[in-house]
């Protein structure tokens, strides 16, 4: 099976976007924190043979990116539920990641919101601990979110990467 990208607006490029398809082969459960649009959730859902749950709080004023204000006063959610209908294996929890409140482990975390370096580090930090096999995130070459790499660097020291997408393997 191979993945074929739809075109949902966002940042990954169609390699990257494989490569979370291939990955997500691996796995039963998968947390995504931070879906915007669904791009990468589209590929994460098509390659998990579990479920793939998709936290975010849809809410523009809480991603704080400039790049981001476009979608001011566009439903970016219901962008997100028409870019991802079809998918049985979807599970959403709209809020942000620091409201999350459960114990529930994932096998693979992708982290993929906020881009500065303190909040980076706080994903880490509140999702290692629910994270039982691969850790990852994206924009870690990306020379705009300055957080990220120094962010990855500083809490979990070494990393695998395929373009702008990190890996840990736990």
């Amino acid at each position: 099976m191979t993945y074929e990208s739809p075109y949902i607006q966002g940042w990954k490029r169609p390699e990257e976007l494989t490569f979370l398809f291939e990955i997500a082969k691996r796995f039963v459960t998968i947390a995504e924190i931070g879906s915007w649009r669904g791009r990468g959730t589209h590929a994460l859902c098509s390659g998990c043979s579990g479920t793939v749950t998709a936290i975010d709080p849809w809410d523009t004023l809480h991603y704080g990116r400039p790049e981001l204000k476009a979608a001011e006063g566009r439903d970016i959610f219901a962008e997100f539920q028409e870019n991802m209908k079809g998918f049985t294996n979807l599970r959403i929890w709209r809020m942000a990641s620091e409201d999350v409140r459960t114990d529930e482990k994932f096998e693979m975390v992708f982290l993929d919101a906020r881009k500065t370096y303190e909040a980076y580090v706080a994903d880490i930090t509140r999702w290692l601990p629910r994270t039982t096999k691969l850790i990852a995130g994206y924009d870690y070459h990306n020379v705009k979110p300055v957080g990220v790499e120094r962010a990855v660097r500083d809490t979990l020291g070494a990393v695998n990467f395929f373009g702008n997408i990190w890996t840990k393997q736990l």
